[in-house]
């Protein structure tokens, strides 16, 4: 079985179980059920909890000291992939280095004797968020605040501590119960985060390489531009709106169009997204600066993050912005007016005024003046109109404060001509040189403030006519950029392969030219060598032909009887003075 050292990812094939380099037990890449099995001597498997792209999750217990844990396992079928073992291997090293108390816990980290990598952590009892949207529906906006505000005290100490979670969703924020019953959030699942500053960590993720979950990926990752603390913030920002909403605030049926979703379009109103919902109105205005396409025009840290959130918690609170709007009812002369009635069927001028009262206002803000009783019935009609045409999505605090002062002259005026003669309320006086409009300015004006009413609408949508067109227009270039990258891309691509093929093939020929040369000339200084050792050869020859020719004539020329005597050198090495006497042989019988 092939097996390879976690630490310096060297496979081998023999039956070796620790790496000769540096000691490390060495990982093997078969794959079984570990349900019933006592892994690494200490721990019993007793279920799956569940399986994801990287690990495996068990429920187990260890058995000496009874304590259930949840067992992370890497997937042996991804075993052979390197980032992958390095994922899991920071997934690990991150969570051991983080102590909040809304951080899941590690508990133990080790590779078993047949090669199987894994980690303990701390066992939770509870659904994540996901679980909590989808069967519950969206949350209390209370809840869900304080959810997402435990959230950033395990976010703020993982960036303290350099590292980006880089795939934070629904799923990935569990919630269980404290001892009293109270939420207790959990944040999982860094298998993608990043360790800021660790070298090694370069190789995981390359360049223009996109991490995370598309519907809750920031513009920047979107892009596959590296992340940043505000990358896991605007993460952290969409699912607070999937939880107040009950759905995320960009949805398309394919990866692509959300993420051009996430780059062009802006987050529509929680209340558009989900009519049945009330939250505070100040909550939008927090979403739309956490979901700024720009990391720049976000917010940049927890800290800061944290205290906008609570902002707007805490102006809603001062300013309340959510409110019952009273039921319309149709009066008797066709105008549409606001029933105050009490269970006896009576007008109660206090509750009128009370329940006709607008919502407080910032300091800042001046109160609008008492209208005359000439202009009662003008702006009477002029809401009127304003509500028929545009409905309860425009009404405005102005309109319902107006109302109110009209309402209550009119009330005032009908109740002191209906009542008994008991004390009556005083009636407005009206200036004597004061005349009621007649019915054709009436009519007029009311016509007046319907058109009106009509091009504002017009106006709006065509507006909004033009901000579809613009974001179609928008949505189509970048396509049409994206296709024109991608052909750009795949054309730069062809030309380096047909380059390299010519590259290649040039080579080729290169090395065949030199080869056909060198063979040339090794077949050339063959040759030459063959030729000059036949040369030799015949030069030998011809010596050794001349040698016998020349002793023949010296052997036919010696005297008579001389056969009988042999003459040998007495002395071959030559002297520097010979005697010429001497000649330097001795004469010896045969």
């Amino acid at each position: 079985m092939e097996r390879y050292c976690p630490k310096c990812f060297n496979t081998f094939d023999g039956g070796e179980t620790t790496c000769p380099d540096d000691g490390a037990t060495l990982v093997g890449s078969d794959d079984r059920d570990l349900v019933g099995e006592l892994l690494d001597n200490r721990y019993r498997i007793r279920g799956l909890v569940g399986k994801g792209g990287m690990g495996v999750v068990y429920h187990a217990e260890q058995e000496i000291i009874g304590r259930h844990v949840a067992l992370k396992v890497l997937r042996r079928d991804i075993v052979r992939d390197t980032s992958q073992v390095k994922r899991f291997l920071t997934e690990a090293k991150a969570i051991a280095s983080l102590t909040s108390l809304h951080t899941v816990t590690l508990y133990d980290f080790g590779v078993t004797s047949d090669g199987l990598l894994y980690y303990t952590m701390e066992l939770l009892d509870g659904r994540s968020l996901g679980e909590i949207i989808d069967q519950d529906g969206p949350l209390p906006y209370p809840r869900a605040i304080e959810l997402i505000l435990q959230a950033c005290d395990s976010l703020a100490e993982a960036h303290d501590s350099g590292i980006l979670h880089r795939d934070i969703k629904p799923e990935n924020i569990f919630v269980s119960q404290d001892r009293s019953g109270e939420d207790l959030v959990k944040v999982l699942d860094f298998g993608i985060a990043k360790l800021m500053g660790d070298q090694s960590m370069g190789t995981l993720t390359q360049t223009g390489m996109i991490c995370g979950t598309p519907a809750y990926l920031s513009p920047e990752q979107a892009l596959g531009n590296p992340a940043g603390k505000f990358s896991d913030l605007y993460s952290l920002a969409i699912t607070l709106y999937e939880v107040l909403a009950g759905k995320p605030p960009f949805v398309a049926d394919t990866p692509m169009k959300l993420l051009l979703k996430h780059l062009n379009d802006e987050p529509p109103a929680l209340t558009e997204t989900n009519p049945q919902i009330t939250v505070p109105g100040t909550l939008d205005g927090f979403l739309r600066k956490a979901l700024a396409k720009e990391p720049e025009n976000r917010y940049g840290t927890v800290n800061a993050f944290r205290s906008g959130l609570e902002e707007a918690l805490r102006l809603h609170e001062e300013a309340p912005t959510t409110r019952h709007i009273p039921q319309l009812q149709a009066s008797a002369q066709g105008t549409r007016t606001i029933a105050i009635t009490d269970e006896a069927g009576t007008v109660d001028l206090a509750t009128a005024k009370t329940a006709l009262q607008p919502t407080p206002r910032r300091q800042t803000e001046t109160a609008s003046p008492p209208i005359s009783r000439r202009t009662i019935p003008w702006v009477l009609g002029l809401a009127a109109a304003a509500l028929v045409a545009g409905g309860l999505a425009i009404w405005q605090p102005w309109a319902v404060e107006h109302a109110a002062n009209a309402t209550d002259a009119s009330i005032s005026h009908e109740a002191a001509r209906q009542s008994t003669p008991t004390p009556k309320p005083a009636p407005v006086a009206a200036p004597a040189a004061e005349k009621a409009p007649n019915e054709a300015e009436f009519e007029a004006r009311v016509q007046e403030a319907e058109d009106a009413a009509r091009r504002r609408l017009d106006a709006e949508a065509a507006q909004r006519a033009a901000a579809a067109a613009a974001r179609s227009k928008v949505e189509q270039e970048t396509l049409r950029k994206a296709v024109k990258e991608a052909a750009t891309k795949a054309a730069d691509e062809a030309r380096r392969k047909v380059e390299a093929v010519a590259a290649t093939k040039a080579a080729s020929e290169a090395a065949a030219r030199d080869a056909a040369e060198e063979a040339a000339r090794v077949a050339a200084e063959k040759k030459a060598e063959d030729e000059a050792r036949r040369k030799q050869r015949e030069a030998k020859k011809e010596a050794e032909a001349r040698k016998k020719i020349e002793a023949k004539k010296a052997g036919d020329k010696k005297p008579p009887g001389d056969d009988d005597f042999v003459t040998i050198p007495t002395d071959p090495t030559p002297k520097k003075d010979p005697d010429p006497a001497d000649d330097g042989f001795v004469t010896l019988p045969e």
